[in-house]
């Protein structure tokens, strides 16, 4: 990215939380839950986030603890939807928002072309909609106004960069959904970077954790050369680093985000590392974008990154406390 880009991103984040912090300012102090300030205009905005989380995803609660917090601080009447990975369920959920005349939309771009029609039709219809987590890359093209997350290519990168620091030599990427944009740039940043061989596997981790690492097991039992693992399903991540444990192999792992399971794993020396897009400021910037513009009318020029943020051992003292109470 070209210095005049970053100062460019830089002045749009500065100013957006200065104008922030002033709408807090001029709240009171409930803090009751959603819309818990007030504003100039004393009237509370609804914002619909729809994500495609499954059932109990530790990573999506932070983002969801985010965008709470964002809307106690900025007056805001947040409803938060899921689709499970399900794009047909998303594409119903911003069509219902949409007939309910929010004052505006976040959505996440696990799949930006399946996303990029509803969002055209939400903003034909006079709701805007911003967008967070996956499509950094490509949000502008779908008709998002403003996006909140990181660039996967260039986590990926990092990653593979890393990973040559440790010495390994054959990688495995372990990926959660199958089309999802993020996802796919984030293993072919790594196989970009990474110096040694590459392969990559599937696992239903979200659905299937038990199966999921029997898989990532039997991948690392017929290839004796992998000796690097990369998860980027969050919550299977710790359950690798402690079988591999247990073996008594040489494998590396790592994870894409993290957990209080992620710390103990890293604490302990089972994990090497883990990269954090930082979901709570992913949520909670994504809601904090489209008060600005439902209140002012102010748009971002650029995407905001959250990410890359790498977690060794050295940090995880300062992060556990934060990560009890669903911060990081």
């Amino acid at each position: 990215m070209k210095t005049t880009s970053k100062l460019r991103q830089l002045s749009v984040v500065a100013g957006a939380l200065l104008l922030a912090i002033g709408v807090s300012a001029c709240g009171n102090n409930d803090d009751s839950g959603d819309g818990g300030g007030s504003t100039p205009s004393g009237d509370a905005l609804k914002i619909v986030m729809i994500s495609h989380s499954p059932q109990g995803s530790a990573y999506w609660t932070t983002v969801h603890n985010g965008a709470k917090a964002a809307a106690k601080d900025l007056n805001v009447d947040l409803t938060y939807e899921m689709s499970g990975g399900d794009n047909q369920k998303q594409i119903q959920l911003i069509n219902s928002a949409v007939s309910e005349k929010p004052d505006a939309i976040v959505t996440s771009l696990s799949d930006p072309t399946a996303f990029t029609k509803p969002i055209g039709d939400a903003e034909a219809a006079g709701v805007p909609v911003f967008s967070m987590n996956s499509g950094t890359s490509v949000y502008k093209e779908t008709g998002s106004l403003g996006h909140a997350g990181e660039d996967e290519s260039v986590a990926g990168q990092g990653v593979g960069d890393k990973f040559n620091e440790l010495g390994s030599k054959h990688i495995l990427c372990v990926f959660q959904e199958q089309g999802n944009i993020g996802l796919d740039n984030y293993c072919n940043g790594i196989k970009s970077t990474f110096a040694g061989d590459y392969d990559s596997i599937y696992v239903p981790a979200d659905s299937d954790p038990a199966g999921s690492l029997a898989s990532v097991k039997a991948k690392l039992a017929s290839d004796p050369s992998i000796d690097a693992v990369y998860s980027l399903a969050l919550d299977l991540a710790p359950l690798i680093a402690k079988d591999v444990k247990a073996s008594g192999s040489d494998v590396t792992v790592a994870s894409w985000g993290f957990s209080g399971d992620t710390l103990t794993a890293i604490e302990d020396g089972s994990m090497a590392f883990a990269e954090d897009q930082q979901p709570f400021l992913q949520g909670y910037q994504s809601v904090e974008m489209a008060v600005l513009y439902a209140r002012w009318g102010f748009q971002p020029g650029a995407a905001f990154l959250t990410g890359p943020n790498f977690i060794t051992a050295d940090k995880v003292d300062q992060l556990r406390e934060l990560s009890k109470e669903g911060i990081r």
